[in-house]
C-alpha cells in the first residue's frame, strides 16, 4: 500500500478515505521536556506543583491525577521545566521507553519525558491512542538510541510521522471506543488491586498473632480458643523426585507437578503438570498433600506452600521441592491460605541458609507452629478465602482478556 495511501484494516462503516501522514510536530501547538530539580536541594520539593516522575507513569494506567512528588517555583526555575497544560500528553523518553499518560492537571515533568500539547481534544485522543499502539507493539525501537540507557530525543520524537484519520467523525468514533475500553480495563484492574489488598489484610487478621490464641477478626458464633500445633505434629514429609536425568522428562505417561504451579498457587493447579515416564520407585502424589519450594534465589521465596487436590494417578512431585503428607484432619482451603499468610510465611523466611541461592531445611520447617481452630471455623475461614481468590482471578482474566483485545483493535484500527 503506498504511504500516501494508508488505510487500516478494521473501520466504522461509512468511512473510506485514505490516511493523511503527519508528523506529530504538525499536530501538536507546543511540545518539550521537562527538567528535574538539584536533588541535592530538597527545599525545591517543598510546593503545590505536581511533579511527573518515571516512577508516576510506570504505575499508571494512561491517566495522571495525581504524583507521589510536588515542587515550587524555585524547583521550576532551577531545572529550566515548564508547567505542562492539563490534557497534555506525557511521553517517556528514558526507562519506561515510549510509555504515554494524560495528564489531568497543570503539571512539571522531569527531564525524561517529552510533552505534547494540543489545541483540541479530538487530535490529542487520536494521537493518544496512535501512541499507546507504538508503545505495547514496541514501535519506539527502530529509533531509541542505545547507549548506559536507552532513549529517545526531542527530535524522533518531532520527526515521527503517524497515520490520522482525515474525517474528523472517524477519529472520535475511534477515540470513543478505545477510551471506553480502556475505562473497562481501568475498572477491572481497580477491582484487582483492591481484592489483594482486602485478602492482604485478612490474611493478617484472620489467623492469630503470635502469642493470641484467637485471631483479630472472627466469623459470628465462634468463640472457642485455637490451638498451637507444630507442623511436624499434623503429618510426614517425602522427597520429590530422585534420580532422574534431564533425558527422563518430556514424555511418557506420568505427569510431575512443576516448581512454578507449588510456587504461585496456594491450591495448586492440577491441569499445570509436565510429563515423564511412569515410575513406581518413586512416591505418588494424593490429595491433600502439600508441597513446599526448598530452594530459591532469595529467602522470601523459599518454603512457598502449595496444597494438592486432584486424584491423578501415577503423578509425583519435582525435585526442587518436598512433601507433606497429613496425617490430621483440617479443612485444606484453610491450611492452604493459613501457610500462605504472614504468620507463617516470616519465620519460614527466617529458616532460609545461603548466599547466592538460598534453601530451607524441611527439618526445620517441621518446627513451624500453626493455629488451628475446630475444624468447622476452618471451613467456614478456607471457604471465604477461596471465594475472595476466585473474585481475584475473574478480575485478572477480565483485565487481561480486555488488554488483549485492545492490542489487537489497535494493530487494525490504525493504518
Amino acid at each position: 500500500m503506498p504511504e500516501n495511501d494508508r488505510k487500516p484494516s478494521l473501520r466504522f462503516k461509512g468511512f473510506n478515505d485514505a490516511w493523511e501522514q503527519r508528523k506529530l510536530s504538525a499536530l501538536i501547538v507546543d511540545g518539550g521536556s521537562g527538567g528535574t530539580p538539584s536533588t541535592s536541594n530538597p527545599n525545591y520539593y517543598n510546593g503545590t506543583i505536581p511533579f511527573l516522575s518515571i516512577t508516576d507513569i510506570s504505575n499508571s494506567d494512561g491517566y495522571i491525577f495525581d504524583t507521589e512528588k510536588h515542587i515550587n517555583n524555585e524547583g521550576l526555575r532551577s531545572s529550566a521545566a515548564w508547567i505542562v497544560p492539563a490534557e497534555s500528553i506525557s511521553l517517556a523518553m528514558y526507562a519506561s521507553v515510549g510509555k504515554v499518560a494524560i495528564l489531568k492537571e497543570n503539571t512539571a515533568t522531569s527531564q525524561a519525558f517529552y510533552n505534547l500539547v494540543f489545541d483540541n481534544s479530538t487530535t490529542r485522543n487520536i494521537v493518544f491512542q496512535i501512541l499507546k499502539k507504538k508503545e505495547i507493539n514496541n514501535e519506539w525501537m527502530p529509533v531509541i538510541s542505545t547507549g548506559t540507557q536507552a532513549n529517545l530525543n526531542a527530535e524522533k520524537v518531532r520527526e515521527t510521522v503517524v497515520a490520522i484519520p482525515i474525517n474528523i467523525e472517524e477519529q472520535k468514533k475511534i477515540s470513543s471506543l478505545l477510551f471506553k475500553l480502556d475505562s473497562l480495563i481501568t475498572l477491572h484492574q481497580r477491582k484487582y488491586d483492591k481484592l489483594v489488598s482486602v485478602k492482604k489484610a485478612l490474611l493478617d487478621k484472620m489467623f492469630p498473632e503470635n502469642g493470641n490464641d484467637v485471631p483479630k477478626v472472627r466469623f459470628k458464633g465462634f468463640t472457642d480458643a485455637w490451638e498451637q500445633r507444630k507442623l511436624g505434629e499434623l503429618g510426614n514429609t517425602f522427597t520429590g523426585l530422585s534420580g532422574k536425568s534431564s533425558s527422563d522428562f518430556g514424555h511418557g505417561s506420568g505427569r510431575f507437578v512443576t516448581y512454578m504451579n507449588v510456587f504461585t498457587n496456594p491450591i495448586a493447579d492440577t491441569s499445570r503438570v509436565e510429563p515423564i515416564e511412569i515410575d513406581k520407585n518413586q512416591k505418588e502424589i494424593q490429595y491433600g498433600d502439600i508441597f513446599f519450594t526448598t530452594s530459591s534465589e532469595t529467602p522470601e521465596e523459599v518454603g512457598m506452600s502449595s496444597i494438592w487436590l486432584g486424584n491423578n494417578e501415577n503423578t509425583y512431585l519435582n525435585s526442587f521441592c518436598f512433601g507433606f503428607r497429613p496425617t490430621f484432619k483440617f479443612d485444606p482451603y484453610y491450611i492452604a491460605y493459613l501457610l500462605r499468610s504472614d504468620i507463617v510465611r516470616q519465620p519460614m523466611i527466617l529458616l532460609a541458609q545461603g548466599i547466592s541461592r538460598y534453601n530451607i531445611s524441611k527439618t526445620k520447617a517441621m518446627d513451624i507452629e500453626l493455629s488451628m481452630p475446630k475444624i468447622k471455623e476452618q471451613e467456614k475461614i478456607g471457604a471465604f478465602l477461596y471465594y475472595l481468590d476466585n473474585l481475584i482471578t475473574l478480575h485478572q482474566r477480565k483485565h487481561e482478556k480486555l488488554q488483549n483485545i485492545k492490542k489487537a483493535l489497535l494493530s487494525k484500527m490504525f493504518a
